[in-house]
């Protein structure tokens, strides 16, 4: 019920935290099942790799999961998005493509990442 979906969401939160080791680095929740992690000044290759490191640290906390079709444990699929900002572009411009690459990870088969530059 709603007790054990608010325990996932902390571990699941306590888990992105801990991994935001950087300073620049950030975890916070945008609501409902979703979370954004904002890791400064990575390139294409560290980004992905770090993004692996996440899906398997989630995966790991063994969360059940007895409902998926994709692993008996909870898993997370990840879009991100590399880019140097420019001043005209905005925060809602970022998110969007990072929302994309999301939603293409999960419709590539779930618990993968999508890393666009």
């Amino acid at each position: 019920g709603h007790s054990m979906g608010d325990k996932t969401l902390i571990k699941v939160g306590q888990a992105l935290k801990k991994l935001c080791k950087r300073p620049g680095d950030y975890a916070f929740r945008l609501g409902g099942e979703e979370f954004c992690v904002i890791a400064s000044n990575m390139n294409y290759q560290e980004t992905l790799t770090f993004a692996e490191i996440i899906i398997t640290e989630i995966e790991g906390l063994k969360i059940p999961n007895e409902y998926s079709a994709v692993s008996k444990y909870l898993t997370v699929s990840i879009g991100s998005f590399v880019s140097v900002p420019k001043k005209t572009e905005t925060t809602d411009y970022f998110m969007s493509i990072a929302d994309k690459n999301l939603y293409q990870a999960k419709g590539e088969g779930r618990n993968r990442v999508i890393v666009t530059i």
